[in-house]
């Protein structure tokens, strides 16, 4: 008998270390989802959404005689961009982009795993929406708290807007390199063309500037810049885009 009520306690004992266990991990992440929400609205800074355009001056017959601007930029309504365009750079920048809530977790472990395994950083996990945030909030220092701050306002983001309006923004914020921001600027720049125009090649060649516009310039690194396409064009393939 007392050997069946030494058991029963020893059951009891283990069942409330348990639940008191869960309890725990839940409430740790409870309240770092709160600190993530709470840290992710005071990094984002809506008006920095509003990105600044170039102003044009023309004469009265519709001559250009001066361009004005901060940032070269054209801004384009995502409904303008061609869905091949905006496949390319889903398929080699977050190939998961309509699935994550700003932070594709399954990147990150499969980065870890590849950088550990090669002694070195080669695979990044950053989504659409974190480099967003980077653009548009944060400096591309390479510390932790940077990071913290990417991935709190990737998340905020993510929860305030949807994934047509994130994408939009990316597409017009990003660098392309000679001064040059937006796909809309970008398709002028390199193409003489109006982004509505791009070819599924041209568009491509656009989507591979994004790791490294100056360093894949097509003007200034021809080879690379082919190299980079071509390996675009393959990530789409993989993913049954074309």
């Amino acid at each position: 008998m007392e050997q069946q009520e030494r058991e029963a306690t020893k059951k009891l004992k283990a069942s409330t270390w348990f639940l008191i266990t869960i309890s725990t991990i839940f409430g740790l992440m409870f309240i770092g989802y709160a600190v993530m929400i709470y840290i992710g609205g005071h990094v984002v800074i809506h008006d920095a959404f509003i990105l600044p355009q170039t102003t044009i001056i023309q004469t009265e017959t519709g001559e250009v005689i001066a361009e004005l601007y901060r940032q070269n930029r054209k801004y384009v309504p995502l409904d303008e961009i061609p869905q091949h365009v905006k496949d390319a750079y889903i398929a080699v920048e977050d190939r998961r982009f309509y699935e994550h809530a700003g932070v594709d977790v399954k990147s990150v472990v499969r980065s870890v795993v590849r950088n550990v395994s090669a002694m070195d950083k080669v695979e990044g996990a950053s989504t659409i929406t974190q480099q967003l945030a980077r653009n548009l909030f944060l400096s591309h220092d390479k510390t932790w708290v940077r990071k913290l701050k990417e991935v709190a306002s990737a998340h905020y983001m993510e929860r305030k807007y949807s994934k047509e309006e994130i994408l939009e923004l990316y597409l017009n914020a990003i660098y392309f390199g000679h001064g040059v921001y937006g796909i809309q600027k970008a398709s002028e720049f390199y193409f003489s063309k109006d982004v509505t125009d791009l070819t599924l090649a041209e568009g491509a060649m656009l989507a591979g500037l994004a790791k490294a516009p100056n360093g894949y310039s097509p003007i200034d690194y021809p080879e690379k810049a082919l190299e980079r396409r071509n390996l675009v064009l393959q990530a789409m393939e993989d993913a049954g885009m074309i």
